[in-house]
């Protein structure tokens, strides 16, 4: 019973608070505008390893903007997940050290 009243009580605060809603829909502003980055780095011959980190050095960049104002200054912000890229001959969240990557 103790837990559903917990359950009841977060999303009770999530939809009351629309600041949580904001943070939400500027990450997800932040991870498209990434995603396109990454995809205009993803060419020919282009090395794994610097594709995933300038795509990482963009959302800390893009990070940075968002919510730029005293009040958030507090505010935790970072990457939750390094940037992976699929390659054809390797199984999933490929990112490579830069000794280890590989040309596309």
């Amino acid at each position: 019973m103790e837990g559903e009243q917990d359950q009841s009580e977060y999303e009770k605060s999530f939809l009351e608070v629309p600041a949580i809603l904001d943070k939400t829909k500027a990450a997800a502003d932040v991870c498209n505008a990434a995603l396109e980055f990454a995809i205009t780095k993803c060419v020919n011959g282009a090395d794994i390893s610097t594709v995933c980190g300038e795509t990482d050095a963009f959302i800390v960049e893009e990070l940075a903007k968002t919510f730029s104002n005293k009040k958030s200054k507090k505010l935790e912000r970072g990457i939750a997940f390094p940037t992976c890229i699929s390659v054809n001959q390797i199984c999933g969240h490929y990112s490579p050290c830069p000794d280890d990557s590989t040309s596309l």
